[in-house]
Order: structure tokens, then C-alpha cells, then sequence
């Protein structure tokens, strides 16, 4: 019954059916950090078009789990002893070359402004670090550091079982939406993050802490954990934020213990879209995107000449980003499209390992070359074909027009506002809607009102803007 209706209704539906706000452990509402995951996981199973199933782990990944988890409690470990001022929680989808060195992407003039006063806490999900001296930065450990710590007290049992108060209501919850939520294992590891964190906090004299993503249960924790100590949180927007995102959608009072302090957003159209309930209005500050203006004016030599290079070759040339939950899809249109426009060239640009890649192999006008990235390639390109990323804004910005596959009524649940743009953006359904855009939606000028539309999502001057943020808040 609730497989097909948008993952932003059911959540604000389930808030207003139950008494969320009554669900307590230790006079937290626990509800803050929870419905993030209750919502993610209605948002799997919606893109998906099926049901939620508890996850199962192949061997030879749970092992790798395991060594990287011991290797994140002795890795950097005379990094983790000492004093900082500030502290990056952030993760390896972040990581750019910037300038010959690994740095991170949304948070570059924060790293170089507090440089030598701030450590980095980086999650490589699932992959070991690269060599120290590719880092822009020296001073930074595993965010598995933290895992290891509580999985040891788990191990060991050295924590008690917190009880919950109306626990009731998540059982409730999880009938009526069939959806299933180890809430118990979420609580434990929130409580036991925090635990960590307060102590981490204190024993380095950690004074402001910077986020890139408040929401996954770590950095929820750290969120808690600095307010316990009062010690501000600012919170780095990553991706795109829309009254879609769950994260940043909130119409009741649930109290702000696990929500920053302060949000730094790309532009004004993303600060308009974020909840009051979450955050006061004067606390989200717009900053712009360093990156973003960073490739607007270096080119990547060898994405240049990659494309000019594939130019002799094909007609059109087409970058495509994905999502891990639509992949499947489309990565069959691609295939399907591929075979009806041989003189089109498919880029596909994974985000991370993505296994769907092999089915590509057969075909030689679909590329994948790790040498390039959507940042140094989207300029060069004629189009950029998505569904729902965040890609499909910043396309924008570079002034290449966007082909956006419908799958799931992700794009226009997504991206309706950009509907009416018929000049830069194209909604379609299937392959062949998608050969007849590459052919007949020609490159053109953008006019003025699709000019100040992507200065509303993007402003500029990122480097000026988070320097006098630290500045105000007497943070620098």
C-alpha cells in the first residue's frame, strides 16, 4: 500500500499519526537521530519499487570490513593523541585533486583557513586511505576509529541497555509501514558514539566542529556530543537539499539536540528549502561552492583532450552520473540507447564501485575511464544525462544543458522546479526519448532568467564568504 507513495509523505505522515516527539532515552527524543534512518530506508525501497529486506553480507566483504576495522584503531594513532582547535567530520566521496593534491572538495577554504589547527575525521567507506603525502592535509584519521572503539565495548559488554520510553510507537511503526528498523542497534551505537565523542572532545580541547553531512548516526552522535559541551557545530552542504530530502524536511517540534548549529549552503535557492524547525533562518549562510568556481577556471588537460580526441569519432557526446538505487534501470536505457545512436558517445561517471559497470563492457561507444570525473569532464561535453543527482544542477553552472530520465518520477519529484526550463533541461521517459534529445536539443545560449536560476543555487566568492563566517563567529 505505501511501496509507491513518495518517501518524504509517508515520513511527514508518520510524524503527524504518532506521538514521535514522546519517544525518550535518557530525556533525548531519540525520534531526531531515528527518523533519518526510517526515512532512508523508505526512500531505498520507493526508488527501488520493492520491499525493504535486512541486509545480507557476502564473506569476503564482512572480512574486509573487519580488517579495515582494526586497521581505523591503529591507523593515525599519534594523530588521534593530540590537541586540535577544530575538528572535519567528512568522507572520501568528498576527495578532489586540487592543485596536485588530495583535498576535500566542500570544505577546501575551511581546511586552508584553520590549516595546522584542525584534524580531519574521514570515513573511507570501506576502502583504505591513499598515500599520506597525495593529502592536502596532514593532520587526519578514520572516522572507523570510532567504530572500532564501540565495537570493542560491544564485544566486551561494557555498556548498559537504555531503556526506552513509548517504545511502543516504533513497533507501531514498523507494522503499519512494514518496514524493518533495528531501532535497538541504532539507539546502542548513538549512545555509545557519543559516549567516544565527549571524551575525544574533551581530551583534545576540540573547540568548533565542522560537518559534512549531519545525518548518518556518527556524526548525529558528534552533533549531541558537542552540544553536551556547548561546542558549535557547523554543518557543510554536500549534496542537494529539497523538500524531497527527509534530512532537511521537518514540520514538528522535536527538539535540536542532534541538528547543527549552523549550515553553510551552496546558494539562496538551498537556503530557502531547509526547515526552521531544524535550524533558525539567520544560522544558514550562503557561501557558495569552492570547487565548482576552482574548475570553472582550470581545465583537466587530459579530459580535454580525451574529448576533443572522441570528437573525431562520434557526433554527440553524453557524461552520465547515477544513483545506487536506480542503477539497474538505468543503466538498461544506456544499453538500449547505446545501440540505436552508435555515433553517440555514453560517458559513464560511477560515483564509487559500481558492479552494474560490467554490463557496459560490450559495448564501444559506452566508456568508463577513472581518469576522468564529472568536474573535469562536464565542460567539454554536449550533454549531461541523470536522474536525480545533484550533478544535474552543477551541469548548470558549467552551462551544459541537462537530459533527465524520468525513472520512478524521481527527476520531476526532484527537480519539478526546473520544469519550465525547456532551454537547458529535458524530462524524458525512454531510450528513445533520450536518442531524439542528444540529436535535437542543440546546445544554445542561456537566457537571462536561466542565468540568475543557477546564480540562486551557486554563488560565488566562496573563499571571501567562509572566511568572514569564521571571522563573525569568532571561529578564525
Amino acid at each position: 500500500m505505501y511501496f509507491m507513495e513518495k518517501p518524504i509523505q509517508i515520513l511527514l505522515d508518520i510524524e503527524n499519526k504518532y506521538n514521535v516527539e514522546s519517544i525518550q532515552v535518557n530525556g533525548l527524543n531519540v525520534w531526531q537521530f531515528l527518523r533519518i534512518r526510517y526515512y532512508f530506508q523508505l526512500k531505498l525501497r520507493y526508488e527501488s519499487n520493492m520491499a525493504t529486506k535486512r541486509r545480507k553480507y557476502i564473506l569476503n566483504k564482512q572480512i574486509k570490513k573487519l580488517l579495515l576495522l582494526i586497521y581505523s584503531g591503529i591507523y593515525k594513532n599519534n594523530i588521534r593523541s593530540r590537541s586540535f582547535q577544530y575538528i572535519l567530520f567528512t568522507d572520501i566521496l568528498e576527495d578532489r585533486e586540487i592543485d596536485g593534491y588530495i583535498s576535500d572538495k566542500i570544505a577546501y577554504n575551511i581546511i586552508n583557513s584553520l590549516h595546522g589547527r584542525l584534524v580531519v575525521c574521514k570515513n573511507y567507506r570501506n576502502q583504505f586511505p591513499c598515500r599520506a603525502n597525495r593529502y592536502y592535509y596532514k593532520n587526519y584519521f578514520q572516522a572507523g576509529y570510532f567504530e572500532y572503539k564501540i565495537a570493542l565495548k560491544k564485544r566486551l559488554k561494557h555498556y548498559k541497555e537504555e531503556s526506552i520510553i513509548n517504545i511502543s510507537i516504533l513497533d507501531k511503526i514498523n507494522k503499519e509501514y512494514s518496514i524493518f528498523i533495528d531501532y535497538r542497534k541504532h539507539i546502542k551505537n548513538f549512545f555509545l558514539y557519543t559516549e567516544e565523542l565527549i571524551n575525544y572532545y574533551i581530551k583534545t580541547g576540540i573547540k568548533c566542529i565542522f560537518i559534512n553531512c549531519y545525518y548518518t548516526v556518527l556524526h548525529m552522535s558528534a552533533i549531541f556530543a558537542a552540544k553536551q559541551l556547548k561546542i558549535p557545530v557547523v554543518e557543510l552542504q554536500h549534496g542537494l537539499i529539497s523538500k524531497e530530502n527527509g534530512a532537511y524536511n521537518l514540520k514538528i517540534d522535536i527538539g535540536k539536540d542532534t541538528f547543527p548549529d549552523y549550515i553553510l549552503v551552496y546558494g539562496k535557492k538551498f537556503e530557502k528549502m531547509i526547515s526552521n524547525k531544524l535550524i533558525k533562518k539567520e544560522n544558514v549562510i550562503v557561501t557558495g561552492n569552492y570547487f565548482l568556481e576552482y574548475n570553472k577556471t582550470n581545465e583537466n588537460k587530459y579530459a580535454k583532450e580525451y574529448i576533443n580526441e572522441m570528437k573525431k569519432k562520434y557526433k554527440k557526446i553524453v557524461c552520465i552520473t547515477s544513483q545506487i538505487t536506480i542503477r539497474d534501470k538505468l543503466s538498461k536505457i544506456i544499453i538500449s540507447a547505446s545501440k540505436k545512436a552508435k555515433d553517440v558517445l555514453f560517458i559513464y561517471l560511477p560515483r564509487e564501485y559500481d558492479q552494474f559497470i560490467e554490463r557496459f563492457s560490450n559495448y564501444e561507444n559506452i566508456k568508463i575511464d577513472n581518469n576522468l570525473s564529472f568536474y573535469n569532464l562536464v565542460k567539454f561535453v554536449d550533454y549531461h544525462l541523470s536522474v536525480y543527482s545533484t550533478c544535474i544542477l552543477e551541469s548548470l553552472y558549467f552551462k551544459i544543458p541537462n537530459i533527465l530520465i524520468n525513472i520512478n518520477n524521481l527527476s520531476s519529484n526532484y527537480f519539478y522546479y526546473l520544469q519550465k526550463y525547456k532551454n537547458i533541461v529535458r524530462f524524458v521517459e525512454t531510450d528513445d526519448e533520450v536518442i531524439d534529445s542528444i540529436y535535437n536539443f542543440n546546445k544554445c545560449i542561456f537566457k537571462n532568467n536561466e542565468i540568475e536560476l543557477i546564480s540562486s543555487f551557486y554563488d560565488t566568492g566562496n573563499k571571501e564568504k567562509t572566511v568572514s563566517f569564521l571571522k563573525k563567529y569568532k571561529i578564525l
